[in-house]
């Protein structure tokens, strides 16, 4: 074992350490790095490393430079200012660190003027270790030094402590239309680490969704049982899998998380943050962002109204960088020029000339030293000259000026490197500026010792067999300012290029950027390429459930194909376009949403124009959903007619089911039971079990509306019956949400049969699946019908506002006639009354006539306890007429119960018997419902019954 600095070297092993953390390196990277480690503090040339580790192979000088970067990397040094590695010349490198005294367990990296925020970030880390999650944001403008802090703090950690550390990184050219970038990023590098395989067991266990995103890290076998494992996968869940993954590695170990350049990142990543940040659970984890205020205020960024929500709850805390102070201005010269004394005015003339700025400082070192205006003289660095006449006022003109100094070959390969973005390839570069990869690198290692790039460790490697050296803009000011300067034609080839050997090098992997592809051609004016990448980006973002994603990307499709000659061919891509955007709508702003609805017009328009029944039917399938969640039935029964006809035009047996699935059911919430009940039948005659399962099953829906329609037409055991068979295929099926929603409806149909014990077990069954897997309706629905069954009024009128704001209207009359049971039974008259007006007033405009005769009944009983008789006697003839026209013959004998205890209280024995007998007399089939054997007791009691121990019944009902 070999000590060098803070680093343990095991040469037999091939294991390289860092405290108690193990680094790993490729083989070839560790091998040269034990060459230098052998003979660390004289020089090793290339030629000596070329015999040493590549004795019998000819290798380009190339390799060799990417495998120093990798061992600079993962010994935290930088190669502009060399603490461990340092290059001589051209000659080769030098390790400085000589033997463990030179060292203690301090990073690399070397600060300036943070020691305010450093103790900051030491305090979260401090809390979040003692179980407090942290939420910290590092906000700053360019070149203030976010990044250098928050290296400088990881490396801290990484050596101080025994907390997992990982960085994401936001990518301005496609971050904020790629779902999660940054965040697979980060996971990415977690699962590299030293203990990696513990890390993808962790994703594995509790976040199957996410390591699906992540293929590189399972074989194909694992994938596929990760998919049978995870039938229900949605945004919801993903999140819920995040924060649980990430809890439980933060169980064992404090976990570090962060993520740069907020201000680039997509909407699903911020999602993700704030659900994080919003989590009460203790958790040893510190959430770390930075992102620049400027750009998140200009673009009305969503992290801006996350970060003042969470700031509001006292959630987050913020870092804001400042300038240098003329103190640290002197010690950050100091520290950069220390192979000789500083004269003193070079450090007060620079902080003249940049207020202390890191960026503008950095900036000049370089240029000043190369003109000899700074030097050395008499054994100190010294001005040769006043800075007034050589610095400009901005680092924007600094940049400028220096850029006007490049030959028109290092400016060819800036151009280009600006077009890719601020971290690129060096062959995507050469393809742009036609040179080969050779010239292409030589020319960046020049503009590394300029100063305006940083090589990066490890290769790119394409899918075609292309291998790349690596390299970063030094700071984005320098890529946005070259950039600008580009005329419009030169930017749109140089992006025509870029994406033409990309798309080449990936081949039919192109998927795997479409973001990239999708950005480039959009800029080259591709119109036809960027239809089809952003299509083929909207794809993936709708496998990672970021359906905001989805939107942005088809949206941009759409925009692409307007500009392209109205072909079939197009009509047909802006069709599944269209079905595409308006299914990521009613995803993303639920069954209700106008946008969606706009999108599934548009696609039933163009699906009419290329005769595409199919497409046809999935649209009107899904304006159909718009409207009768929204309970605006005609519409939706008109719709639902239309599907039905084409269906049956095109004689595809499922969707003639779907066709009578729908209608039967519209017909139901409109009042007209044995057309439903008809349709509903016909539905189930043709039903198959290889019939496919949709995300809202029609099977579950066919069933349990089979039923209600049995319910009301007097057959309980028959309707009890159904219910079994649609929880028992939901069941079998294994789909979360279909059994939530099952169970569910159940609970709505034991309540519609009085029955409170089993709708209490129904609700609180499909409450604990739908708080599970995160269905929002259906738990507020499941918490509505547990109310009515615990006789709590504010819970169900609490369900039913919630139910309301989400835009749901789809079965408002039986929730408000559950709400008025509760209210009439606790003496509340007046607020039963307003509830049953504003129920009837909703039957009127929605035309749901389903609970209309029980709502009616209702309010009669309601005016009974008024004292109300003639109002009462009104409202039940209405209700009679009602149920009796829908052929509910439950609704007509519980109406028929109470009107005949009004006519017995008044005397009218006669009247009540011929109710009581009409209304007994459809009931046939056993087991029969428990109304009836009241109405008969009611009927043999009402000779010789005395009218005020009527009235008192009536009273009670």
């Amino acid at each position: 074992m070999t000590t060098f600095g803070p680093f343990r070297l095991d040469e037999a092993a091939g294991r390289l350490w860092h405290g108690d953390s193990e680094i790993r390196l490729r083989a070839k990277s560790f091998a040269v790095l034990c060459e230098l480690v052998r003979r660390r503090g004289r020089l090793v040339t290339k030629e000596e490393l070329f015999r040493a580790c590549w004795p019998d192979t000819t290798v380009s000088a190339t390799v060799l430079r990417v495998c120093i970067r990798e061992i600079r990397a993962a010994l935290g040094d930088d190669g502009c200012r060399p603490a461990v590695l340092e290059t001589v010349g051209r000659r080769g490198y030098r390790l400085l660190v000589e033997d463990d005294a030179d060292t203690d367990a301090t990073p690399a990296t070397t600060l300036v003027g943070r020691d305010r925020e450093l103790a900051a970030l030491r305090r979260a880390y401090a809390r979040a270790d003692s179980g407090l999650r942290q939420v910290v944001f590092v906000t700053g403008e360019p070149g203030l030094g976010k990044t250098t802090l928050l290296e400088h703090f990881a490396e801290e950690l990484r050596a101080t402590t025994r907390a997992r550390v990982a960085l994401g990184q936001c990518v301005e050219l496609i971050g904020d239309s790629e779902a999660y970038l940054p965040i697979l990023d980060l996971l990415g590098r977690l699962s590299r680490e030293a203990d990696g395989r513990e890390v993808v067991a962790t994703f594995e266990r509790w976040a199957p969704s996410w390591l699906l995103q992540m293929p590189a890290l399972i074989d194909d076998a694992r994938a596929e049982a990760i998919r049978r494992r995870v039938v229900s996968p949605s945004r919801d869940r993903m999140l819920r899998e995040l924060a649980e993954m990430l809890e439980t590695l933060a169980a064992e170990r404090p976990l570090v998380l962060v993520l740069e350049d907020l201000h680039w990142s997509d909407t699903s990543t911020i999602d993700a943050l704030a659900y994080l940040a919003q989590r009460t659970k203790p958790a040893r984890l510190l959430l770390i962002g930075s992102y620049r205020p400027v750009d998140v205020a200009l673009r009305d960024h969503p992290l801006k109204g996350v970060k003042q929500s969470l700031q509001a709850r006292e959630r987050c805390t913020e870092i804001a960088l400042e300038l240098l102070t003329r103190a640290d201005t002197e010690t950050w010269v100091a520290r950069k020029l220390s192979s000789h004394e500083v004269d003193p005015a070079v450090a007060r003339e620079l902080y003249a000339r940049t207020d202390g700025h890191p960026l503008f400082l950095a900036s000049l070192i370089y240029p000043l030293e190369a003109r000899g205006i700074l030097a050395v003289r008499d054994g100190r660095w010294c001005l040769t000259a006043p800075l007034t006449d050589v610095v400009p006022d901005s680092v924007r003109q600094l940049a400028q000026q220096q850029l006007g100094h490049l030959s028109p070959d290092e400016r060819s390969v800036l151009d280009a490197a600006s077009i890719v973005g601020n971290e690129f390839a060096v062959a995507a570069v050469a393809a742009a500026t036609g040179d080969s990869p050779d010239v292409a690198e030589t020319t960046c290692t020049s503009l590394t010792a300029l100063g305006f790039l940083v090589p990066l460790p490890g290769l790119a490697s394409w899918p075609d067999g292309t291998v790349s050296a690596r390299y970063a803009f030094r700071h984005s000011l320098f890529r946005g300012e070259i950039d600008r300067a580009l005329a419009p034609t030169a930017r749109r080839r140089l992006h025509a290029a870029i994406g033409e050997r990309l798309e080449r090098a990936y081949g039919e992997r192109s998927g795997e950027i479409a973001p990239t592809l999708a950005f480039h051609f959009s800029r080259a004016g591709d119109d036809a390429r960027a239809a089809r990448y952003h299509r083929e980006a909207a794809a993936a973002a709708k496998r990672r459930f970021a359906d905001r994603e989805v939107i942005t990307h088809v949206q941009a499709a759409l925009e692409h194909l307007g500009r392209l000659p109205e072909t079939e061919d197009r009509l047909r891509t802006e069709l599944g376009c269209l079905l595409d955007l308006g299914g990521a709508y009613f995803a993303a702003r639920g069954c209700a949403s106008d946008d969606a609805v706009a999108a599934h017009r548009r696609a039933l328009e163009v699906a009419d124009r290329l005769d595409q029944p199919l497409a046809r039917v999935q649209a009107h399938g899904a304006l159909y959903t718009f409207h009768v969640m929204r309970a605006e039935l005609p519409r939706a029964k008109a719709i639902a007619e239309d599907l039905l006809a084409t269906a049956e035009r095109l004689q595809v047996p499922f969707f003639s089911f779907l066709g009578h699935v729908t209608l039967g059911s519209t017909l139901f919430n409109l009042g007209d039971v044995p057309a439903a009940r008809e349709h509903l039948t016909r539905a189930q005659a043709l039903w198959t079990p290889d019939m496919p399962s949709l995300p809202l099953d029609p099977t579950v829906v066919c069933r349990t509306m089979l039923g209600f329609s049995a319910l009301l037409e007097g057959r309980p055991g028959e309707g009890h019956e159904w219910i079994a068979r649609a929880l028992e295929y939901a069941e079998a099926a294994g789909n979360p949400y279909n059994l939530s929603y099952a169970r569910e409806v159940a609970a709505q149909y034991f309540a519609t049969a009085g029955e409170r014990e089993r709708a209490r077990t129904q609700a609180d069954s499909a409450a604990e699946i739908a708080l599970e897997h995160e269905f929002p309706i259906h738990t507020v629905v499941a918490t509505l019908v547990r109310g009515w069954a615990d006789r709590d009024a504010e819970a169900v009128r609490a369900g039913i506002a919630a139910y309301e704001a989400h835009d749901q209207l789809l079965a408002t009359s039986l929730f408000r006639g559950l709400l008025v049971e509760v209210l009439l039974e606790q003496g509340d008259v007046a607020s039963a009354l307003d509830e049953i007006d504003a129920a009837l007033a909703f039957t009127e405009r929605s035309s749901e006539m389903r609970h209309a005769a029980e709502l009616h009944r209702l309010r009669g009983t309601a005016l009974l306890r008024r004292g109300d008789d003639a109002g009462a006697a009104a409202a039940f003839a209405r209700a009679l007429e009602i149920a009796r026209a829908q052929g509910a013959h439950l609704w007509t004998l519980r109406t028929a119960l109470a009107a005949a205890e009004l006519h017995a209280a008044q005397g009218r024995h006669a009247d009540a018997r011929r109710l009581l007998d009409e209304a007994c007399a459809p009931f046939t089939a056993e087991p029969a419902p428990p109304e009836l054997a009241a109405a008969r007791t009611l009927y043999d009691e009402l000779d010789g019954q005395a009218p005020r121990r009527a009235r008192r019944r009536a009273s009670r009902s």
